[in-house]
């Protein structure tokens, strides 16, 4: 008696098929055996929500498309669908290609089965219940869910996001994180954000910039209560100077600022001390470029700040008039003209 395997294979038994055994076996290896290994076959599926069930014949070993390898799925109903194959005892291979328009999924009359979207291609089997992933050669992200390593994930364009946060530009601009890494020319070039952005997560990170040039068009404020450390070295260091450029000296230990023609030394201007300085080669060699040249010069002072001779005695210029006072009270006075008025008495220690 003939019996027929899992994929409709015709089992001829003992003296059976008389007369038309080549028949029956041609049909196995042309249809029975050929279809499930090698071939392919458009099946037109609806969409739109309606399920189409594939035909199988257990006892047929002529074509079924059922039996094929490869289904190319053609139809344009959109939406989703369902395509039901046969449940086979004994499994069955298939490599589903969606060329049409709808989300389809491939399962078994009582299983759920696997969704493949349009325009992807999956190899999934048939194992008895229902349909299940063999491999995914899909490109479709609704049915792309999840991805793991335990080395290294190399490849230019290939974005691992394993972080939390991720890389910048894992959810929305200015969030995430750098990761350990190398960015060279050519494979990273410019980073963008919208919002604000952190590089560095602790208060001991270092951002390095390689680069020659920082370049921030607005203001730039630090804040915090720690220090800024300028970039410092000797006299013979200097760079190639730009107006506004500022640095600290290690020769002359001061700051330094380039005013376009020449490095001078960044001072304030707080108001002039309130005694007057003997004579010394010190302040005889004062500059205004603080190279200790020149033998002549003067410190300013405003026309009312007093000058203390001694502990009480000063003398204030106000007016044009030159005011001599002890302990805050005016004791004589000379203006313009030279006319000299004093509080007290006049004494002559020679001709008056």
């Amino acid at each position: 008696m003939t019996t027929y395997s899992n994929l409709g294979i015709a089992l001829i038994g003992t003296g059976e098929e008389s007369g038309t055994w080549g028949t029956v076996t041609n049909n196995n290896l042309q249809y029975a055996l050929q279809e499930p290994i090698a071939n392919t076959i458009d099946v037109a599926v609806s969409g739109g929500g309606v399920t189409d069930t594939m035909t199988w014949n257990p006892s047929l070993n002529t074509t079924q498309a059922a039996r094929f390898l490869r289904f190319n799925l053609t139809g344009s109903g959109g939406g989703t669908g369902n395509l039901v194959v046969p449940t086979l005892s004994a499994g069955k291979n298939y490599i589903v290609n969606n060329s049409s328009n709808s989300i389809i999924t491939v399962k078994t009359a009582a299983g759920t089965g696997i969704a493949i979207g349009a325009g992807s291609s999956r190899s999934v089997y048939q194992d008895g219940t229902d349909v299940v992933v063999v491999d995914d050669y899909n490109t479709d992200a609704a049915s792309f869910t999840t991805l793991a390593v335990s080395g290294a994930v190399t490849g230019n364009g290939f974005v691992a996001r394993f972080a939390s946060p991720g890389p910048i530009g894992d959810v929305t601009a200015s969030t995430g994180a750098f990761t350990t890494g190398t960015f060279t020319t050519g494979t990273f070039t410019t980073l963008s954000t919208t919002g604000n952005a952190t590089f560095g997560d602790a208060l001991t990170d270092i951002v390095t910039f390689n680069a020659a040039t920082a370049s921030i068009p607005n203001n730039l404020a630090f804040s915090g209560t720690g220090s800024l450390t300028l970039p410092k070295g000797t006299v013979a260091q200097r760079p190639t100077a730009v107006a506004g450029m500022i640095r600290y000296n290690t020769d002359t230990n001061v700051l330094e600022v380039y005013t376009g023609s020449a490095w001078v030394a960044a001072l304030t201007t707080p108001a002039v001390g309130t005694t007057v300085q003997p004579y010394s080669t010190n302040l005889n060699a004062l500059s205004t470029n603080g190279t200790g040249t020149g033998t002549s010069q003067y410190v300013q002072r405003p026309a009312a700040s007093a000058i203390a001779i001694g502990s009480t005695f000063t003398v204030t210029e106000t007016g044009g008039v030159l005011y001599f006072s002890v302990s805050g009270v005016n004791k004589a006075k000379i203006d313009a003209s030279g006319n000299l008025t004093v509080v007290g008495n006049v004494t002559a220690y020679g001709t008056v």
